[in-house]
């Protein structure tokens, strides 16, 4: 049954892993304007500078324990404007346990990588409670060209005591 539900977990992971994309300008960021656009976030940076990311989410639920567990991941990229090429791709995947009164992360991953020629980068996870109803989990991603600070991006996944799962 053990192994059964660990295949379970690698499976339900790769699936939300590769099931989310997100997208990232690799150039300064300026004060974002947010809003929703048929499923889809846009958030315009400048006239020209537009970003589009998807979230999905997966509920696994462990019918012997006493409350929920519910998975999300959110893939992105970095990518140049003027040529839409991909220089970094990046993660977050995070798991939370409720039970109607009460939240916790149990288990988190912030992954960057795919890097092109001369690009670098770190990826760092954290979380926080808010109360013990309400926890969000962060994912910060700094993208470097030739060593030098070009661009970040954070992610942050937020829930309640009831599984309603929220990314900013």
């Amino acid at each position: 049954m053990k192994k059964l539900k660990n295949m379970l977990s690698i499976v339900l992971s790769l699936t939300i892993f590769f099931s989310v994309s997100s997208s990232v300008f690799a150039e300064e960021q300026t004060d974002a304007e947010v809003y929703e656009l048929e499923g889809l976030q846009k958030i315009v940076l400048t006239s020209d500078e537009v970003v589009y990311y998807e979230i999905d989410e997966v509920d696994v639920t462990n019918p012997n324990a006493r409350g929920s567990y519910k998975s999300k991941t959110a893939t992105g990229r970095f990518y140049l404007t003027s040529s839409g090429s991909t220089v970094a791709e990046y993660s977050l995947s995070v798991t939370f346990y409720y039970d109607g009164k009460r939240v916790l992360e149990s288990g988190n991953r912030a992954w960057m990588g795919n890097y092109a020629k001369g690009w670098s980068g770190t990826a760092v996870s954290g979380w926080n409670w808010i109360s013990n109803s309400y926890m969000y989990v962060s994912g910060y991603f700094t993208l470097y060209k030739d060593s030098i600070y070009n661009n970040s991006h954070t992610l942050t996944i937020y829930c309640d005591q009831n599984g309603k799962i929220t990314v900013n």
